[in-house]
């Protein structure tokens, strides 16, 4: 998945975000996100730790940083397309051109996390399983011990459209993002799936799964 230009993300978020009202997909990801936020949030004032959270490959997306926002002492968003940062910014520096995400934000609890959090994008990027293990792997070391990975995928398919715009990514199994995580040295603490639509019609392999995984705390 990439969004080289402006263009290209704009047409995502308006595929598969709403500036008016959230759909089913859009609550279970940001109340699968703040369970685990609360979750890390809670290991890391047992620890005494001060809250800091690293979003990998955002795109064009604010959503899911809403979440840790508000109780983070640090959050950084990371992303390398130019038009996934453009768009971003715009959001950031409240350019009246930016997308909306206000109905987003008035979902959001204020509760939360020393957390690293990955949404749809190791998938997106990964040309095959192995590939999308070794992301899972490298994502695993930016987690603090006794931190957590928040990951979403989505399972069972070959490729997404934004209006005219195509983006692939790697056919994954539940299984597969599983033995990825625990590969990485995680250990998962839930695991959800929901079946997709498409067309209309529920299917038996191809879901959004949400996984929360902890990492074990450092040997002494």
């Amino acid at each position: 998945m990439s969004f080289d230009t402006r263009s290209a993300a704009f047409a995502y978020l308006r595929t598969y975000y709403s500036a008016a009202a959230l759909d089913r997909e859009d609550t279970f990801l940001l109340d699968a996100t703040i369970d685990g936020i609360e979750h890390a949030r809670r290991v890391a004032v047992a620890a005494g730790q001060s809250l800091r959270c690293l979003e990998l490959g955002c795109g064009p997306v604010a959503a899911w940083a809403l979440c840790p926002g508000a109780v983070a002492g640090e959050l950084w968003l990371a992303e390398r397309s130019q038009g996934g940062r453009q768009v971003l910014h715009e959001w950031l520096t409240g350019d009246r051109e930016a997308f909306d995400w206000s109905v987003y934000a008035a979902h959001v609890a204020k509760r939360m996390v020393e957390l690293v959090v990955m949404h749809s994008v190791a998938d997106a990027i990964s040309g095959t399983p192995e590939e999308f293990a070794a992301l899972v792997s490298s994502a695993a070391r930016l987690v603090a011990p006794r931190g957590s990975l928040l990951i979403s995928v989505n399972t069972e398919v070959d490729e997404w459209h934004a209006e005219a715009v195509a983006f692939p990514q790697v056919r994954l199994s539940c299984d597969q993002v599983l033995a990825a995580i625990e590969g990485a040295g995680l250990q998962a603490v839930f695991s959800r799936q929901r079946s997709r639509l498409p067309d209309g019609k529920d299917t038996e392999t191809a879901h959004t799964m949400v996984v929360l995984a902890d990492k074990p705390p450092r040997a002494e």
